[in-house]
């Protein structure tokens, strides 16, 4: 699937796009004539600007409008923590070099070769460029990250997609064998837009994990074993082993991604701490000075929090 020049086109794709009309339609029906010639019928690209019939979600009909790549790589290069390489340059980028791209993805921006991009964005714009690329190819980013920075509509840092899968691969894997709808369904991501915007910007999904961002930091709880003896204090409040114990595990990253699976035990081959905040006669303390490997409940708790990426 390439370019979709009009609605109707798109209409016989997806029934997604029902709910739309052309901009030159809702002119003719809704608008005074002045204001009429404020809004194009077309977008630059040559597709047609088309609206919801409650005047919302403005767009051209074509998924891969070079205008919509411009934009898309901006907020990639945004999301994935990027600075000074905004709309403007995107969009010089992939206006003088998408003709060349291999696929219809804004992320073949990144093979453009690099005497082209010095003579279209000069020195100080393609070296930050290059440096971008080079960082992305290198560096481990986990899924919950890179995917959202795709920028495909529904499917944010929270859409159910996000809660349920936690590796590219898993992804890939649904969209090759054609299983991905089922999958959506039975997450409840019913709608026909969730589906068509997967179809058309799979490629982006293949690219970003197969050539431009390959590195994936897996996902997963890090096991620990620890023991919890007498009375614990946080932060000058006394509490519970068990509400100790949950807010530890409720520890996340900066995705929101919980990051410890703590276990109690008493094996001396396990154990990793021992959180007391009083010497005892306690079998746990015991073991705990035979290990070495006392702590407070605020150590521990500092402990855990240093540890998170």
């Amino acid at each position: 699937m390439y370019h979709i020049k009009t609605l109707s086109a798109l209409q016989n794709i997806t029934t997604a796009y029902n709910d739309f009309i052309s901009m030159k339609n809702l002119k003719e029906e809704f608008l005074s004539n002045e204001l009429q010639k404020e809004l194009p019928d077309f977008c630059k690209c040559g597709s047609e600007f088309i609206m919801t019939s409650s005047f919302t979600e403005p767009q051209c009909t074509d998924p891969y409008c070079p205008y919509k790549m411009a934009y898309t790589l901006s907020y990639f290069i945004k999301q994935m923590g990027f600075k000074n390489f905004g709309d403007e340059t995107c969009k010089i980028l992939v206006l003088a070099t998408y003709e060349t791209f291999e696929y219809p993805s804004f992320l073949c921006a990144f093979s453009v070769d690099e005497n082209t991009l010095f003579s279209i964005l000069g020195q100080a714009d393609a070296n930050n460029f290059l440096d971008i690329k080079e960082t992305l190819l290198h560096t481990p980013y986990r899924f919950s990250k890179t995917f959202p920075a795709l920028g495909i509509p529904g499917f944010g840092v929270n859409c159910k997609l996000m809660s349920v899968l936690k590796s590219p691969n898993d992804l890939v894997h649904l969209l090759a064998t054609g299983e991905i709808n089922n999958f959506l369904d039975k997450i409840g991501m019913y709608a026909p837009a969730h589906k068509f915007y997967l179809d058309v910007y799979a490629i982006n999904i293949s690219l970003l994990y197969s050539k431009y961002a390959p590195l994936v930091i897996m996902p997963g709880k890090r096991e620990m074993y620890i023991a919890v003896t007498g009375n614990v204090t946080l932060n000058d409040t006394p509490m519970t082993r068990t509400e100790f114990l949950h807010i530890c595990a409720s520890l996340t990253n900066s995705e929101g991604e919980p990051m410890y699976d703590l276990k109690e035990s008493k094996s001396k081959t396990k154990l990793s701490y021992v959180i007391a905040d009083q010497p005892s006669a306690s079998e746990k303390y015991a073991i705990g000075k035979e290990l070495n490997c006392i702590v407070t409940a605020n150590e521990f708790f500092n402990i855990l929090k240093d540890g998170i990426d």
